[in-house]
């Protein structure tokens, strides 16, 4: 009778052994699924960055591109006032 019953605790501790374990790998499956999640989060987030930045660095080329022309033009303009300004003055005499 001894015998039996140190048999049944061995068999109450083994089966309770098997649980935590078996509670051990769903946990470490519910991790492993959580750590997939997180990365595809986190490899989706970086690839809106990305785009992101592409946008923003064609902006700012845009704007570079747009500041030179404006820059090359207002020089222009100014060489073309002082040309003017020039003729003016020659034909009003006050330059000879």
């Amino acid at each position: 009778m001894l015998a039996e019953a140190r048999g049944s605790c061995s068999s109450v501790g083994k089966k309770r052994k098997l649980s935590s374990i078996q509670k051990a790998k769903e946990e470490v499956k519910r991790m492993k699924a959580e750590v997939k999640e997180k990365r595809e989060e986190t490899d989706q987030m970086q690839q809106q960055l990305m785009a992101e930045t592409a946008k923003m660095e064609a902006a700012a080329e845009r704007f570079e591109s747009e500041l030179a022309h404006g820059w090359a033009e207002n020089e222009l303009m100014m060489e073309q006032n002082l040309q003017d300004q020039y003729l003016l003055m020659l034909c009003w005499g006050y330059i000879s």
